[in-house]
């Protein structure tokens, strides 16, 4: 599947997209630059800073205007685990993303 990710806000986004871009990498995900030529899109952002959000939302809505909107959705609740149980930290092994 081809990925395009966008990392918006601090540069601790960044360091958390590349490690996110390793670990769909792994999964055998095609990272490319290019959104309009995607399968699907990460957006990975940070939601505690104002302008930050801001700037998600208008993202998000521009890609859904220009005919992305009906895409996979994948939210993280933290890069600290990929995984879909709180008590694991990290990338656990035996967890497939979508």
């Amino acid at each position: 599947m081809k990925m395009a990710v966008v990392s918006l806000g601090c540069t601790k986004n960044q360091v958390d997209s590349e490690m996110l871009m390793g670990f769909f990498k792994e999964h055998d995900f095609e990272l490319i630059t290019e959104p309009e030529k995607a399968e699907c899109i990460l957006i990975n952002t940070c939601g505690f800073i104002e302008d930050a959000k801001k700037e998600a939302i208008e993202v998000i809505e521009k890609l859904e205007k220009d005919g992305y909107g009906n895409f996979p959705i994948c939210i993280a609740k933290t890069p600290a685990s990929l995984s879909d149980d709180p008590a694991l930290i990290g990338r656990p092994s035996g967890f497939t993303p979508c």
